[in-house]
């Protein structure tokens, strides 16, 4: 045999036996296969934005559609009726030519501040608990993906 001969069918003996080793190196593993895990997390922040400035918003955002659904219907009323009964009050309160009349105005502007309170109250309320609710949501997450492991 030639020289460069003997040299080529060393080097091909030497490749057929590294791809043996890599074909068993991959045959079996030495460490575990990791597990990939995708979380999606509610952003408290982002929650509690949405419900500030459209009440209901950061429910619907963290998956309590009808409650939040409930609470945009039930806000824009509730708000309007007590701006107007206030106003409406306090302006025939203040013009009235009698005492009934008078009395009658208050009365309004009365009954409009009690439901424009339960407006902002309900407004605090979809923001606070859109907060709460997407923190909540957060770690029974982290909890279930740590019972995995």
């Amino acid at each position: 045999m030639e020289p460069p001969a003997l040299v080529a069918e060393m080097l091909a003996a030497e490749s057929t036996q590294a791809s043996r080793e890599i074909r068993l190196q991959a045959a079996t593993p030495t460490q575990p296969t990791p597990v990939v895990i995708i979380a999606n997390q509610k952003s408290t922040g982002l929650a509690a934005l949405l419900s500030f400035f459209w009440c209901g918003l950061g429910q619907i955002y963290n998956g309590q559609f009808l409650k939040g659904m409930a609470m945009m219907f039930l806000y824009p009323p509730l708000l309007w009726f007590g701006l107007v009964s206030t106003f409406t009050g306090a302006l025939l309160a203040g013009g009235a030519a009698t005492e009934a009349d008078a009395a009658a105005g208050g009365g309004a502007a009365i009954l409009g501040m009690l439901t424009l309170g339960a407006a902002i109250i309900l407004w605090i309320f979809g923001v606070v608990n859109a907060y709460r609710t997407a923190d909540r949501l957060n770690h029974e997450q982290h909890a279930s993906i740590l019972a995995l492991r």
